[in-house]
């Protein structure tokens, strides 16, 4: 039985007919009579009734689901909460996509064991007549043929046969290949996925194992208590399978957010164009469009030309060109070191352009820990007309000896920030300009992970002399001896784009 599509016979009683299988949204649904789309409304969400009325008797209905694959119904975002709505959401979009995908496959011409395509004793109708060598031909087409038709027709028979069965690998024409090649292809994609199962009724256990085709990143739901879980273990008889659908209340101890409660967190106002504009509110959070807002409101105006941008990711000088009056500064300071076995990891160097304005290092991780290892500090612009305070790293989670994480590194306003050490990958350095260090984790416990460099971006437009000093602040290191497998921060960076 298919899994997104149903076919009535119409006794032209009625015009109502009941869709079988869930969906996303209403919009995914097409109803089709003798293969044509009709209009329809959903009088409940298991039903449609055709608007034109009750088909006629022995005409074929056709009640199908088409989930959107090009866009993801959930987008992630950083800092976002988890919901177990949002999460089930985006689960049921892939096992949608796949059970479509497996009926189009299925309802498909199937290669069957001879090694001849099957059409499962159904008749091809509504042919046109054949133009091209390898078109299909009908009989009344083949009655009506003269013998060097036919010949042209045996020919183009055989071409046929060359698309549908030539062996894989082997080219039919330049570049092109047989149904049979792409048919071996797609069904050694296929095996190399990781078996799920989208329709439990109970959670996973230490049995659901790699015997029984069960691996690392094998997804479970559970429909009857709307649950999901991700296999990061499949070892045969100790299987272990994490809930990704926890609630904060669920985490407990572990949910910690540095030194800031989610409560605090939750309860913080949004800022407002204004004062996101001015820069001068200390209690408010800032979004992506605010963000937006502020960096667009210290652009310099469109009324200077660009003269030239310089970027130093090293420190250096640099010399105002002819005819500038006024430049736009960003500053990002470096990102701090992840915390290890040895010590808490180093702080991030300054950057600064003259004396106009900075931006400080993000600290270092703290120490192994084997509760939850604080991290670093994010850094902080100064004198900027913006000073946007580099991201806290992350704390450090430790469930046992197998089961850690060392906390990952903050982000500057470039992003970056590096993963922490796990028990299944190492940490990551800060990945561009600003990002903090990851922390380690070992069996003795877990560190945290390196601050974000801060950033100051200001347009100066008097004072400037014919030279400024650049200093881009160094990465903050790994502490001496290391341990834990922690990994440093990366240098910060000075852009500087002068105007006429």
């Amino acid at each position: 039985m298919a899994d997104s599509f149903v076919q009535y016979t119409a006794s032209g009683s009625t015009d109502t007919f009941s869709i079988p299988f869930g969906y996303l949204d209403s919009s995914h649904i097409t109803v089709k009579v003798d293969n044509v789309s009709v209009a329809f409304t959903l009088p409940s969400s298991s039903q449609v009734q055709i608007t034109s009325g009750n088909p006629s008797a022995g005409a074929i209905v056709e009640v199908s689901r088409t989930t959107p694959r090009d866009n993801r119904e959930i987008v992630w975002q950083n800092a976002a909460n988890l919901t177990e709505s949002d999460l089930n959401t985006s689960d049921l979009q892939f096992l949608y996509i796949t059970q479509e995908a497996f009926d189009s496959t299925f309802n498909n011409l199937a290669l069957a064991s001879d090694d001849t395509w099957d059409g499962d004793n159904k008749r091809l109708k509504d042919l046109a007549d054949p133009v091209n060598g390898q078109d299909a031909a009908t009989k009344n087409y083949l009655d009506n043929l003269s013998a060097s038709e036919l010949t042209q027709v045996v020919q183009a028979r055989n071409k046929a046969e060359q698309w549908a069965e030539e062996d894989e690998d082997v080219e039919v024409e330049t570049g092109e290949f047989s149904a049979k090649h792409h048919a071996i292809k797609a069904a050694a994609s296929a095996s190399q996925l990781p078996q799920n199962n989208f329709m439990a009724s109970t959670a996973p256990t230490a049995t659901d194992d790699s015997s029984s085709g069960y691996s690392v990143g094998s997804r479970w739901v559970d429909l009857l208590i709307d649950e999901s879980y991700i296999c990061v273990d499949a070892t045969v008889g100790s299987a272990v399978w994490i809930n990704s659908t926890l609630t904060i209340e669920e985490l407990g101890s572990l949910a910690v957010l540095n030194d800031v409660s989610f409560a605090n967190l939750n309860a913080a106002a949004v800022a407002s164009q204004v004062e996101a504009e001015s820069g001068t509110a200390a209690d408010k959070l800032m979004t992506p469009q605010r963000t937006s807002q502020a960096i667009d409101a210290l652009t310099p105006p469109a009324t200077g030309n660009l003269l030239e941008s310089q970027i130093f990711t090293s420190s250096g000088t640099w010399t105002k060109p002819v005819g500038c009056n006024a430049v736009k500064v960003t500053i990002v300071g470096g990102g701090g070191g992840g915390g290890g076995a040895s010590g808490t990891g180093g702080t991030g160097g300054t950057s600064s352009f003259g004396s106009h304005c900075s931006a400080t290092g993000g600290t270092g991780g703290v120490s192994r820990n084997q509760i939850a290892a604080r991290g670093g500090a994010g850094g902080v612009g100064s004198n900027g007309d913006l000073n946007i305070k580099g991201g806290a790293g992350q704390s450090s989670v430790w469930v046992s000896t197998s089961h850690r994480m060392g906390g990952s590194g903050g982000n500057s306003t470039h992003g970056g920030g590096g993963r922490g050490n796990t028990n299944l990958n190492n940490s990551e350095a800060g990945g561009v300009y600003g990002g903090g260090g990851g922390g380690g984790a070992d069996s003795s416990g877990t560190c945290g992970g390196g601050g974000g460099g801060g950033t100051a971006i200001k347009r100066i437009t008097s004072g400037l002399g014919a030279t400024e000093a650049v200093t881009v602040g160094a990465a903050g290191a790994v502490p001496p001896g290391g341990g834990g497998a922690s990994n440093g921060g990366s240098a910060g960076i000075v852009i500087v784009e002068a105007y006429s």
